[in-house]
């Protein structure tokens, strides 16, 4: 089967999402034990669609180079190329909000089913090209994999001294951009939860230029000034597990966009662009490369023009009036970062056009861009998921390592406010979501049995 991709809609940000193809499953998880009446998943929102605004510049070419001879899905693609395009730009080319500077750093998840979500393809696509493009880049500033905050740390470490003669002397890391690829994303968020991996709070100080630092005894270690990205890949259903109510408060989720990915088509024998084509491109970034290096001395601030500044505060406050007008949930957490990581995609395209001013057509492209995260996000969470209540229940659960009672549920967490019919409603909306399961339990002190209703994989 072979999607299509409309790259020649009107130009909007929101685009009218079409229909699942027949027979495609939805990326929704539906408990084992519901029976035959719940096999069919409940109506929500629809794949999300990539729009023309999206495939501005380089980084549109990118991914028309390749997709012919890919499985991959152009989302994924499209993603995967701005953020390691971002990570080589490094940290000293940055848009500023209020007080905080948006470097050229954005954090995708590629999200798809383990046999038909091509997660990995994607992935293998953009590195095959920087292999060809950058090997020093390649061999020098990349990692596969994240287990602690200190080994991430480590990975773009300052020195530990001035002394090069000294005992223990360390002389560091010089070039901090560093790109992580972390195949395994439900490992990397099972480890950041462990006592005393402090990988969840490094990651999140990645994301926002902070000072790393690991207090480890007898071995701290230190990072200034790091560049890095990191793109995880994970199935559906292990991202809605795996992602707890701690995650989603403390902010790392919401650090991640959420990019929903599935095969563009069928080849079995696969392919790759023909020589010329992959030159012509590369000369085209190393054009880049050149231009930005004659015009800076290693960074810049950039700038919005007079057309993007009217269309960034438009779109700015329009999407925050949004916001405001929606119930908190954990989607609009998981959302809650939609500013700066469009701000930072803007970064990236108009770097990739040699700009130092953010134009208005590099701020459509990054909206397009974030527009499909968001439309992955609600298709993937389910719409059930923007119910207030049912992200109340989540946190709830999440917070008892044993679960919790129907009874628990009724009249600790709502007090008696529900009736059984709202009740038994929305612990079918929890189960039928994915990542949590009802299990029979012996009642207290030989008392009859009890439902209880926990994270999927807590005993």
């Amino acid at each position: 089967m072979t999607y299509k991709y409309d790259w020649d809609v009107e130009p909007e940000f929101r685009n009218p999402r079409p229909a699942v193809p027949s027979g495609e499953p939805r990326l929704r998880v539906v408990h084992p034990t519901d029976g035959p009446a719940a096999s069919a998943p409940p109506a929500g929102p629809e794949w999300p669609v990539l729009a023309k605004e999206s495939m501005h510049g380089l980084a549109g070419d990118f991914v028309r180079l390749y997709d012919p001879h890919t499985e991959a899905d152009p989302a994924a693609v499209l993603h995967a190329f701005l953020a390691t395009a971002g990570c080589r730009f490094g940290r000293d080319y940055y848009v500023t909000g209020g007080n905080t500077r948006h470097a050229p750093k954005v954090w995708p998840v590629i999200t798809g089913d383990t046999s038909t979500g091509a997660k990995g393809t994607a992935i293998a696509v953009v590195r095959s090209f920087w292999r060809g493009f950058d090997p020093y880049f390649m061999l020098t500033n990349t990692a596969a994999g994240l287990s602690t905050g200190e080994g991430l740390i480590r990975a773009v470490r300052d020195p530990n001294g001035d002394d090069p003669d000294a005992p223990g002397y360390d002389e560091g890391v010089t070039d901090k951009r560093l790109w992580v690829d972390a195949p395994e994303f439900a490992s990397v968020l099972d480890k950041s939860r462990r006592e005393g991996n402090s990988l969840s709070a490094t990651m999140r100080e990645a994301y926002d230029d902070g000072a790393l630092q690991s207090l480890t005894s007898g071995s701290p270690l230190r990072s200034t000034g790091s560049h890095i990205t990191i793109t995880p890949q994970v199935t559906p259903v292990e991202l809605v597990m795996k992602l707890t109510a701690t995650d989603v408060a403390n902010g790392l989720a919401n650090r991640f966009m959420v990019v929903c990915s599935r095969m563009s088509k069928e080849l079995p024998e696969g392919s790759s662009p023909a020589e010329e084509e992959l030159t012509g491109f590369g000369d085209r970034l190393h054009t880049v490369a050149e231009i930005l290096a004659r015009r800076t001395t290693g960074g810049a601030e950039l700038h919005r023009t007079g057309p993007a500044r009217d269309l960034w505060v438009t779109e700015y406050k329009r999407r925050f009036e949004e916001r405001r007008g929606q119930t908190e949930s954990p989607v609009k957490s998981l959302l809650a970062r939609w500013h700066a990581n469009s701000a930072r995609l803007s970064v990236i395209y108009a770097l990739l056009d040699s700009c130092l001013e953010i134009d208005e057509v590099h701020v459509r492209a990054a909206l397009a861009v974030w527009d499909y995260v968001e439309d992955s996000t609600r298709y993937v969470f389910g719409s059930e998921s923007g119910d207030r209540d049912l992200g109340r229940l989540m946190e709830y659960i999440d917070n008892s390592a044993g679960g919790r009672t129907r009874t628990d549920i009724s009249v600790d967490l709502f007090a008696k406010h529900k009736t059984k019919a709202e009740l038994d409603q929305l612990l079918a909306k929890l189960l039928a979501r994915g990542g949590y399961v009802s299990k029979r339990a012996p009642g207290p002190r030989g008392g009859r049995p009890a439902d209880v209703f926990t994270r999927e994989g807590r005993s």
